[in-house]
């Protein structure tokens, strides 16, 4: 399970973490900063897109993975995207090139 939070101000966020360290028996503590490259890939016509998906390559410690993920929740409650992932070679645009249909282009974001 993820939980993703948007916020323009992380200082009470942070203070709420401090003062709940452990919920149900989870342990939430503090992580070191990871340095992630996303690069974004669609046909010429936005084709990935249009389908209502993002094709993306994530690139985090030497690692690279492709995830093809749903835009929209299937509930307004809870986001609960379906998402496909694949480890890849390496972090180019053309380590997914030899799969059928036509290939992607890559968009930094």
């Amino acid at each position: 399970m993820e939980w993703q939070l948007a916020c323009t101000d992380l200082g009470p966020v942070r203070r709420w973490l401090a003062d709940h360290g452990t919920i149900d028996g989870l342990v939430l503590e503090p992580r070191s900063t990871l340095r992630i490259f996303d690069t974004y890939l669609d046909t010429d016509d936005w084709r990935i897109h249009r389908a209502g998906f993002a094709l993306r390559i994530r690139s985090e410690s030497g690692k690279s993975e492709a995830t093809l993920k749903s835009l929209h929740s299937a509930s307004a409650e809870v986001a609960d995207r379906m998402e496909l992932r694949e480890t890849l070679e390496n972090s180019e645009s053309e380590s997914i090139d030899n799969r059928p249909g036509r290939s992607p282009r890559a968009f930094t974001r």
